[in-house]
């Protein structure tokens, strides 16, 4: 028998659905979880300085503890080194999309922004380079999301201050080990004179595609009812 049309579409819409990512827990970084790529303790300098090669902290907010680098814009920049972050309290097993949260400075347009970038990764020494256009803009003046809807934080994380905006950039999923545990690893790029500003991490669980499936199934045989 011929599929009505709004069948077929309801459940291509609802598996659609299935595949994005629900509200994002943000995880802000701090030295309680982020410590050296080997796991060494590492506390950053307490003010900012171009010629130690080392991260400095940043009061900001309620991103208390923003990670920066090269923060004035050196030439050549810093080159600060790789960090571990890790999120804890997840589910065994559990499959999670895990992001990472910088900021960037300049107008809010994203071929118009400051390149201030990043290097991040869920694999030590194989980190991706993400410029500043290339993160979702959270804290665009005309399109910005509201926190306290995007994010499972009470209070949410701040998204904009003045002209400096916060990005998300999706590094893929990971699944918790056995410690219900998930490491990210971060970088400054010395390659870049801009700045680094490193604010956190951020997880959602991934929904198993059974349950996408018996959802969708679920809709058609609701749609066909009332059909009949």
């Amino acid at each position: 028998m011929k599929q009505h049309p709004c069948l077929i579409t309801a459940a291509c819409t609802l598996l659609a659905m299935g595949s994005g990512h629900a509200a994002i827990t943000h995880v802000d970084a701090d030295t309680g979880n982020t410590t050296l790529s080997d796991g060494t303790a590492y506390t950053p300098t307490g003010s900012v300085n171009n010629t130690d090669n080392q991260w400095s902290s940043r009061g900001f907010g309620y991103n208390a503890t923003v990670y920066t680098a090269n923060d004035n814009n050196a030439n050549p920049g810093e080159d600060a080194p790789e960090l571990r972050t890790t999120i804890t309290g997840l589910s065994v097993g559990q499959e999670y999309e895990i992001f990472v949260y910088y900021w960037t400075g300049g107008n809010d347009a994203p071929t118009g922004n400051q390149q201030w970038d990043i290097q991040a990764g869920l694999t030590s020494g194989s980190l991706a380079t993400i410029l500043a256009a290339d993160g979702t803009n959270l804290g665009h003046a005309s399109t910005g999301v509201d926190p306290s809807a995007y994010f499972t934080n009470v209070p949410a994380p701040a998204v904009a201050d003045s002209d400096r905006r916060l990005r998300e950039y999706s590094l893929g999923t990971a699944v918790a080990n056995g410690s219900g545990a998930i490491e990210v690893f971060i970088d400054d790029n010395p390659g870049n004179v801009n700045r680094t500003w490193y604010d956190g991490v951020g997880f959602s669980a991934v929904p198993e595609p059974s349950v996408t499936l018996l959802g969708g199934l679920g809709l058609l045989g609701l749609l066909r009812r009332r059909r009949a």
